[in-house]
């Protein structure tokens, strides 16, 4: 039997060369974890500009302000591979992410975390993210959705712009600080329920924005947007709270009747147009957030109440006006109004318009003028109806929404 040659290894080395070169320079194998081999610095003088790759002609990442605390993972003279407090912001491809209230889930195995919202050769991704990471969303642009990345995610800044940092603990004390607060995900109380309890990503400190943050909160969530991509519309919408009412709760005259309104508006018309029975719920849990922040924003003004009356009443009488604006904050101003919530009899409440649409301790009174639909016969049920306000003469003050299309919600 003829004995085969072993080829010796030089006889490889031209194959192996470049497959060992792009392993080396591919960002796809700097996705360096926290520890061993890093090291503590900060940046000097000057804003320092990072790059997606260490090349200067390639799309900047963050620019980030002097004195902010980072970490080097890789040195390529002369670049530095560095991690910043909370991670960069990044763009991935919606296909590939389970977004929910504010949260991403990866679902492909390896999913390219990149600089911008595009696919072109000369957009190099940052790394890669395992499949199964959970990330914050902050924005939605087509079929790209940007999110917070993790720390481990590391980003290319010229070395002689950071210097090193000695003091470690004063050091570790302020990458902690430096940290941006990140949605909470709906945790089960002690009764069951969801809480609503929720924080929003926030732009980390000394991360200076690259875009304009947007004027119009409620820009691409008018009903007619919404109804087109009712699953676009959701995380969109589902951003949009996480950070009003983070906002609010850290401020209450930051509450805005018109933004809640809107958002109000958006759920609903989710649920209107959604056939999944996943964006279904997540808009009725999104309903029930904005019910609990409208009571959270009534219970803080009635404990301001409560104190101005202590110290004098000027101060009293502009609490009490604030909380009398709750009752009387105008709808959403459209042509048609969807409305979600339980069908109830309350003759007492209405005498001329016994039913009324109930949700989150709001009440609207309805009717079906063309006696299209019995409401006595959806009593009980949770339903979506759609018409137009109306204020009857012979109930001046009260405004009656009449039905022109009801849809039965499944029940939960």
């Amino acid at each position: 039997m003829a004995i085969l040659p072993i080829p010796c290894l030089s006889h490889f080395l031209p194959m192996l060369l470049p497959l060992l070169l792009v392993s080396a320079f591919s960002p796809f194998g700097l996705l360096a974890q926290e520890g061993e081999g890093a090291s503590c610095a900060r940046v000097k003088g000057d804003d320092a500009t990072v790059h997606c790759y260490f090349d200067s002609r390639t799309h900047i990442v963050a620019e980030l302000s002097a004195g902010t605390p980072v970490r080097v993972v890789e040195t390529k003279e002369p670049w530095s591979r560095i991690q910043i407090p909370g991670g960069y912001p990044v763009w991935v491809h919606g296909q590939f992410l389970q977004v929910e209230e504010g949260w991403g889930t990866v679902t492909a195995s390896r999913l390219r975390a990149r600089p911008l919202p595009s696919t072109d050769a000369g957009v190099y991704p940052l790394g890669l993210l395992e499949k199964g990471v959970a990330v914050p969303v902050i924005s939605v642009q087509g079929d790209w959705v940007q999110i917070q990345s993790p720390e481990s995610l590391g980003a290319w800044v010229l070395s002689n712009s950071l210097e090193a940092e000695t003091r470690k603990e004063m050091w570790a004390k302020d990458w902690n600080s430096a940290k941006p607060p990140v949605p909470l995900r709906p945790s089960s109380t002690s009764d069951g329920t969801e809480s609503v309890a929720e924080e929003m990503v926030a732009p980390t400190p000394g991360l200076l924005p690259i875009a304009e943050a947007v004027v119009d909160p409620l820009k691409g969530l008018d009903p007619v947007t919404v109804a087109a991509n009712p699953a676009v519309g959701l995380v969109k919408v589902e951003i949009l709270l996480a950070r009003h009412s983070e906002n609010v709760t850290r401020d209450i005259e930051a509450y805005s009747a018109v933004t809640v309104a809107g958002i109000e508006a958006a759920l609903s018309t989710v649920i209107w147009h959604s056939k999944g029975e996943d964006e279904l719920e997540r808009a009725r849990r999104g309903l029930a957030r904005v019910d609990a922040l409208r009571q959270f924003r009534a219970a803080a003004l009635a404990a301001v109440g409560r104190r101005a009356e202590l110290e004098g009443e000027a101060k009293a009488a502009e609490a009490s006006a604030k909380l009398r604006l709750i009752s009387t904050e105008d709808v959403f101003p459209l042509e048609t109004y969807t409305w979600v919530g339980w069908v109830e009899y309350r003759p007492r409440l209405f005498p001329d318009y016994p039913y009324a649409v109930i949700r989150g301790g709001r009440k609207h009174p309805v009717q079906s003028p063309d006696g299209r639909f019995r409401l006595k016969d959806f009593v009980g049920r949770e339903v979506a109806v759609r018409g137009a306000w109306t204020r009857p003469a012979a109930a001046p003050g009260l405004r009656v929404l009449e039905i022109s299309e009801l849809r039965v919600l499944p029940r939960r």
